[in-house]
């Protein structure tokens, strides 16, 4: 999995540069952004085909999954949730596992996801906590769907349209 958050991070240090030289472009010839990119779509084919074939891995889209739902939960108040970059990697393979589980059965619902989830932290060894705790392995949303609180209910219709959302991409290119 290590290889694959290195790629991960160079992926997105391409996209990175990307725009970094759309915006120097911009800059220096006293255009906006999205003017910038038509001059350079209209001079560079392959940047063309990048920008429009580029087809997301389920680590991308898991990591924009993740830290969705990290800004969705600190608006909310819950300061619990750590960058992706801070995840241990048993965290990382569950959320991987999520995208992949929804790229493979789109119509898949929220409770479904959640009990896939909630069943993949138990094999884990995690266990009904009220306040969740990583050393412990307690978490309060480890309970039936129906129990859950609706803004924990949100993150998991947030996760799977997300997901939806990035892979729309990947069947319209």
């Amino acid at each position: 999995m290590g290889d694959k958050i290195n790629r991960l991070k160079v992926s997105l240090t391409i996209d990175k540069g990307i725009i970094n030289a759309l915006d120097q472009i911009a800059d220096k010839d006293k255009i906006s952004r999205s003017e910038a990119t038509n001059k350079i779509l209209k001079r560079d084919e392959q940047v063309k085909t990048y920008i429009e074939k580029r087809k997301f891995t389920d680590e991308e889209i898991a990591m924009v999954c993740h830290e969705s739902l990290n800004a969705y939960c600190k608006a909310k108040g819950d300061p619990t949730y750590k960058p992706w970059n801070e995840l241990d990697e048993k965290t990382i393979q569950i959320t991987v596992s999520g995208v992949t589980d929804i790229r493979k059965d789109p119509t898949i619902t929220a409770k479904q996801h959640f009990e896939n989830w909630k069943n993949k932290k138990i094999k884990q060894g995690w266990i009904y906590g009220k306040i969740k705790d990583r050393d412990k392995k307690e978490h309060p949303n480890i309970i039936d769907y129906e129990k859950l609180p609706e803004d924990q209910r949100t993150k998991d219709i947030l996760f799977i349209n997300i997901v939806r959302a990035m892979s729309e991409r990947i069947k319209d290119s």
